[in-house]
């Protein structure tokens, strides 16, 4: 657990946070990245946060995916145009936020310097959207498909490169758009943010009510 003898004791989802030892000559997840998720966790609108924890939801927070996993390295793939999962900032399973401190140097077990505590407040804000999408249907629901399709028209060829996360055909386009905005309005917020929120106004609005935020 993220705590030590004579720290506060914390419950619900915030008591809910594990830490992986470093492996492979990594250093141990900071105390910086620890306190910037579980102040993100305390910071979620209590109505939201009992939804996560009564689901079963918790967070696992590791240098990088292979110190949780340190057989995966052999399968990962180390020349691949798109991020892979040693490089993203986290990834969901089932009801389980894994939240990874530091990118993977393609080709070595060295990692690059530790992605800063905004970074990390935002990616369990996302991924808390996420399950709560699982929980809900927020990005399935037929309404907000509607809102979507049209919000999408409005992103011009100029911004497409770098929103087309965003802006996938299938079911991962609004999902990623629901998670991103999403924790953008829990008191996230990375570099998309400004850009969804000017193309996607619509799908903004109907999320901020559905969250109750």
């Amino acid at each position: 657990k993220a705590t030590a003898p004579g720290q506060k004791v914390y419950s619900g989802l915030a008591g809910r946070i594990t830490v992986t030892p470093p492996h492979f000559g990594h250093k141990p997840v900071s105390q910086a990245t620890i306190k910037a998720i579980r102040d993100a966790v305390l910071s979620l609108p209590p109505h939201l946060r009992k939804r996560l924890e009564d689901a079963g939801a918790s967070i696992s927070v590791s240098p990088n995916m292979i110190d949780k996993w340190p057989d995966s390295i052999k399968d990962l793939p180390e020349n691949t145009p798109t991020l892979n999962l040693a490089e993203v900032p986290g990834r969901i399973y089932g009801k389980e936020m894994n939240i990874y401190e530091s990118a993977k140097v393609r080709g070595s077990t060295a990692l690059k310097q530790a992605r800063p505590p905004s970074m990390m407040r935002h990616t369990v804000l996302n991924e808390s959207v996420q399950i709560l999408d699982d929980i809900m249907n927020i990005s399935g629901d037929p309404e907000l498909r509607k809102l979507y399709e049209k919000d999408k028209q409005r992103v011009p060829d100029s911004a497409k490169a770098k929103l087309a996360t965003f802006l996938k055909n299938d079911d991962w386009g609004p999902r990623e758009t629901c998670a991103e905005m999403g924790a953008a309005m829990l008191g996230g917020g990375d570099e998309f943010t400004a850009d969804l929120y000017r193309y996607f106004p619509n799908t903004k609005a109907w999320l901020k009510s559905k969250l109750g935020i």
